[in-house]
């Protein structure tokens, strides 16, 4: 996690519970293991990955390629991801004032959305 918040220089705030589930998956699974919070691989986690050809060469230059295209779709993901906590928030604790600012900041968000997607889906059509 600490590796992508220094990388996009804390844009990107991967969410810890996540994180640790997919951790604790691929550690059960005997891929890593996990000391104070820092994620190893294992032996037989080396041997899956170069069965698939992937090498700390490999990743590294695949992460080098693609991580600069992704970078604005793992900034948007995360500010949405923001947004629906807040919006979750305000929902359950907030005030009537508050709520109104959510209905109406969710109006705004929704036809954005809305007028985004259809964008993008007539971009790849």
């Amino acid at each position: 996690m600490q590796r992508v918040s220094d990388a996009t220089e804390d844009e990107i705030l991967l969410p810890e519970p996540v994180v640790e589930r997919v951790l604790e998956r691929l550690a059960h699974k005997g891929v890593v293991t996990t000391e104070d919070g820092v994620a190893t691989l294992t032996d037989f986690g080396r041997k899956v990955l170069a069965k698939r050809g992937i090498t700390s060469q490999t990743a590294q230059a695949l992460r080098a390629k693609v991580f600069p295209k992704l970078v604005n779709v793992l900034k948007l993901r995360s500010g949405l991801a923001e947004i629906a906590g807040l919006a979750r928030v305000i929902a359950i604790t907030g005030t009537d004032e508050q709520k109104e600012k959510l209905a109406e900041a969710g109006a705004t968000l929704l036809a954005t959305v809305n007028d985004v997607k259809r964008s993008l889906q007539s971009a790849v059509a």
